[in-house]
């Protein structure tokens, strides 16, 4: 369901700048999007993009330190192609948003209370099959498809959160200082995406079709403007999806007839080969991102790439496991069925 007038969450925020530049992305293809002329909800296009040029900027010196938080993960048994950062991990896992407390009190009073096995569950891609509150927190570790490296970093922060609690709050409230004034100034433009969201009894189901095996509620997100992935808070037992304000954008124009633009994009991908190999798999059953990577024998990391592109045009839809941690992809017949009728229209229904 969406409870549509959500207030925005500064540390939210703040921690989705973080992310961004963890990943040090461009947004290259998000940016041309932006800058579409003609098109529905323009104004609300508009102030996106200069929002998000005035955050970039507030940060463009920003350099995180080096930390256990901060490595890739490089997990290539991922399923869901979603967190890659031991930071994302701490914050999700102990996070409550809304919460009017210090996000260092916050996370610090909420790991004791779960405690270390909360924090380990919640980095299972899919949870494990067994009980792990009888098993000691090395034996939990050993369950989980990360490197030996990564394992020892999952130890050393579930063994004493402490310090590295300090340090992933300490930069989220440098950038937190940083990017209010722009959050402040461009705040109308999360009273956009409500009106957009509220238009749904199910956003993710009818705008994007993603969907949910259970009760969720929808907050948008400027930050991680083209994201979203769903979590639940330990303490609270919401389960929460976080959707770009970007991506609830493209989801409000997805609704619209192909345009021309639109079924050149979608020829690309058919001219592409690994792309066209991946809608061939999809197309005999719904499966997860990691098998399709077996299947073509590429990295998982390789394939997400691919896979976003295909999302982000509707080419492919996507459904949340019940835990939420884990994402099987469908092929979307309605789009491409639709893309093929309108290039029928535009080239074969002209009298010779």
């Amino acid at each position: 369901m969406y409870k549509g007038k959500l207030d925005f969450d500064i540390n939210a925020e703040a921690f989705g700048m973080l992310c961004r530049i963890l990943e040090k992305e461009k947004f290259q293809i998000e940016e041309n999007y932006l800058r579409k002329k003609g098109e529905t909800y323009r104004k609300w296009r508009e102030q996106i993009r200069k929002a998000i040029e005035e955050l970039d900027k507030a940060c463009e010196d920003i350099e995180l330190p080096e930390s256990i938080l901060y490595e890739s993960m490089n997990n290539e048994e991922e399923d869901m192609g979603g967190f890659r950062y031991l930071a994302e991990y701490l914050w999700f896992a102990n996070y409550e948003i809304g919460s009017k407390e210090k996000p260092e009190v916050l996370l610090k009073r909420n790991f004791k209370e779960t405690g270390a096995k909360a924090f380990l569950e919640s980095c299972f891609v899919e949870g494990p099959d067994v009980d792990i509150s009888r098993m000691e927190v090395w034996d939990i570790v050993r369950l989980m498809d990360f490197s030996a490296k990564n394992k020892y970093h999952l130890l050393e922060i579930a063994m004493d959160p402490d310090p590295f609690i300090e340090r992933l709050c300490e930069d989220v409230e440098k950038i937190k200082l940083r990017i209010e004034p722009a959050i402040e100034k461009w705040k109308d433009i999360y009273s956009y995406a409500d009106d957009f969201l509220s238009k749904y009894e199910d956003p993710l189901q009818e705008g994007f079709g993603l969907k949910m095996e259970m009760d969720y509620q929808v907050y948008p997100n400027l930050t991680r403007m083209n994201m979203g992935f769903s979590f639940e808070e330990a303490r609270t037992d919401r389960s929460l999806f976080q959707l770009g304000i970007l991506s609830a954008l493209k989801g409000g124009e997805s609704q619209k007839k192909c345009s021309e633009e639109e079924i050149k994009e979608c020829m690309k991908c058919f001219s592409d080969s690994t792309k066209w190999e991946i809608l061939k798999i999809l197309a005999e059953n719904p499966t997860y991102q990691a098998d399709i990577a077996r299947k073509l024998k590429l990295t998982t990391a390789t394939i997400s790439h691919h896979m976003t592109l295909l999302l982000s045009i509707g080419l492919i839809r996507s459904e949340v496991s019940v835990s939420g941690k884990k994402i099987i992809y469908d092929l979307n017949r309605e789009k491409i069925s639709e893309v093929m009728k309108e290039t029928e229209r535009i080239f074969l229904e002209h009298k010779v």
